[in-house]
C-alpha cells in the first residue's frame, strides 16, 4: 500500500496511514508485516500526540548548568567546595531552586539562593529578585527557545515570570 501525503502534519498523515491500513486488513487476518506497520504507526501518532500536547521544558540538570554559567561570572565556581544544591518551592512550581554553596569552615557556606525558570532558562537571584544574565547563559537561552517549541508571544509570557519574589 503506498499512501502519498504532502504538507499534512504528522499527526495527521499518521491517522490518515492507520485508517488506510485498518480498512485494507481484516483484524483476524493480519500478516505479520501489517501488524508490524501498525504497530509502528501508532507508537508515531502517539509520540507526536505527546509532543504537541507539552512542549519542552528545560530539566533539572541543564538548569543547574545554566546557573552554573551565570555564577561563572561573579567568581563563585572557583571558591574551594563550590557546589549547588537543589530543593523544590511550592510557592513557584514553575523554577527549579538551588542554593549555591561553598566550604567555610567557621563561616557560612551559603553563596545565595537562585531559580531557574524551567520554560526560559532565565536565571534569578531568589532573594534579591534580580535576573542574571551573561553572554554564555544568553546562549544557552537561545538554544532553549528554539527547542521549546514555543510560539513567541507564550514565550514572552512566560519570561515576565519572577520566583515568587
Amino acid at each position: 500500500m503506498a499512501l502519498a501525503i504532502t504538507r499534512i502534519p504528522l499527526r495527521r498523515a499518521l491517522l490518515v496511514s492507520i485508517s488506510a491500513l485498518s480498512q485494507n486488513t481484516r483484524w483476524s487476518d493480519t500478516t505479520q508485516h501489517g501488524s508490524h506497520t501498525l504497530s509502528f504507526l501508532l507508537m508515531l501518532l502517539s509520540a507526536s500526540a505527546s509532543g504537541e500536547a507539552r512542549r519542552q521544558k528545560v530539566n533539572e540538570n541543564d538548569a543547574r548548568n545554566i546557573l552554573y554559567a551565570a555564577l561563572q561570572t561573579k567568581g563563585y565556581t572557583k571558591l574551594p567546595g563550590f557546589g549547588l544544591e537543589s530543593y523544590p518551592s511550592a510557592h513557584a512550581p514553575e523554577f527549579y531552586f538551588f542554593q549555591a554553596v561553598r566550604y567555610n569552615p567557621g563561616g557560612s557556606a551559603s553563596l545565595g539562593h537562585y531559580a531557574v525558570n524551567q520554560w526560559t532558562g532565565d536565571v534569578w537571584d531568589a532573594m534579591g529578585c534580580k535576573r542574571l544574565t551573561s553572554p554564555s547563559v544568553r546562549r544557552f537561552q537561545n538554544a532553549i527557545r528554539k527547542r521549546s517549541g514555543l510560539p513567541a508571544e507564550e514565550y514572552k509570557r512566560l519570561r515576565g515570570k519572577t520566583p515568587a519574589c
